[in-house]
């Protein structure tokens, strides 16, 4: 499964208004928690995908996986969990756009909240990982509308007093969300939903804006582009570490998703880099 994860002092990416300094994308860590008692020098948006404790200090309460909250420029913060692996995205961002838009949806700093669909938080945060690192230079338009869309997106989910989706579904959602690296079937899925085949491609299509395949296959996809413009794997070894060990099949998908081979795609990245 793709772990994404760059973090550096300078910023990735920085135009007026406007800085990324990091991002992290299923982040795995072992049994610990981390306690900043002055913050970061800059906002800092995390979700979490298991269970963690989360406060200002350490003997903060528990909350459930979907749990997100951001924290502004040095606002003290402890997170983790000392008992049990956790998993975790976040993103470092500054700027007169994020505070702005921080305030215009109400979000208060510093306060747990429920996402009531946390896959399409997540979406926001492979955009602005594929903006960062494609071939092209960073567009400051493009990383400001995502980051903001993100925010909102957080807000508005975080609003709901309840997830949406049934339960079953959400099961099967996160199956492909957590497994799609390995051999899934449409009818195991639906069992775990609790509906025939039929009903959950429908019921899936209507909650979350995709047959369940399509899902699965861009799900796959997502993860293969950061590892084909993360890292110097080959391709071959990347289309099997996301689930599709047919070469062939693996660059006509990605092509459809994308609009280029993944070969097309790598060689843009390193041209982009010398």
């Amino acid at each position: 499964m793709l772990r994404v994860r760059y973090l550096h002092e300078k910023p990735l990416f920085q135009a007026r208004g406007l800085s990324i300094r990091g991002i992290g994308i299923r982040e795995t860590m072992p049994p610990s928690s981390i306690a900043r008692r002055g913050g970061t020098g800059d906002a800092l948006f995390m979700m979490f995908h298991s269970p963690v404790r989360l406060g200002p200090a350490a003997a903060g309460p528990m909350h459930p996986e979907g749990t997100a909250i951001f924290w502004t420029p040095g606002m003290a913060h402890y997170y983790g969990n000392p008992a049990a692996r956790w998993n975790h995205s976040w993103i470092h961002c500054d700027g007169a756009q994020v505070l702005s838009t921080l305030k215009s949806v109400r979000l208060a700093p510093g306060r747990p909240f429920l996402l009531w669909d946390p896959s399409r938080v997540e979406r926001y945060l492979f955009d602005i990982h594929e903006e960062l690192s494609g071939p092209r230079r960073p567009d400051r338009a493009i990383l400001g509308n995502l980051l903001e869309n993100l925010i909102r997106e957080a807000a508005r989910s975080g609003s709901l007093p309840s997830r949406l989706a049934p339960v079953g579904l959400l099961r099967a959602r996160d199956r492909i969300d957590e497994g799609y690296d390995q051999e899934i079937v449409l009818a195991d899925l639906a069992r775990l939903a609790g509906l025939s085949t039929p009903h959950f491609c429908t019921a899936f299509r209507r909650y979350f804006g995709f047959p369940p395949i399509h899902y699965l296959l861009r799900r796959r996809m997502q993860a293969a582009a950061a590892l084909v413009r993360g890292t110097e794997l080959p391709l071959a070894e990347i289309g099997r570490s996301v689930g599709c060990p047919d070469p062939y099949y693996f660059s006509k998908l990605f092509k459809q998703c994308f609009g280029v081979p993944p070969s097309r795609l790598r060689q843009a990245r390193l041209k982009a880099s010398h």
